[in-house]
């Protein structure tokens, strides 16, 4: 696996977020986020977007301190809604009483809800 992620960091100027129970996950010097599936689902580097390019950007944010992450998520636009689900937070237990928080489904993990 390191051998992996020294390839991918060096090929796409990118840092490690997640090693991940999956696909391990990076973030490119250009804000791209992208999911390596060799040796998990697949055979390529993938760049991601929408809940699961959030949700990498929140377990790299919680697994390496680096808060700052988080702003990289879309802010909500005029006229949008704070998510029901999650009340903003991004994170929601997927049914009362998991115990757990995960990403947010309902929201895409971005806190809000759009308008349309």
């Amino acid at each position: 696996m390191n051998s992996w992620q020294d390839e991918v960091e060096d090929k796409y100027d990118a840092f490690l977020l997640d090693p991940g129970m999956g696909p391990m996950t990076y973030l490119t010097s250009d804000g791209r986020v992208l999911e390596d599936l060799r040796g998990w689902d697949g055979d390529e580097i993938v760049e991601v977007g929408g809940l699961h390019a959030h949700s990498a950007l929140i377990a790299g944010a919680r697994k390496t301190g680096i808060v700052e992450l988080l702003e990289l998520i879309p802010q909500p636009p005029p006229g949008s809604s704070v998510c029901s689900t999650c009340d903003g937070k991004r994170i929601a237990e997927p049914a009362p009483g998991f115990g757990i928080e995960l990403p947010c489904n309902e929201c895409d993990a971005r806190g809000w809800i759009d308008a349309g």
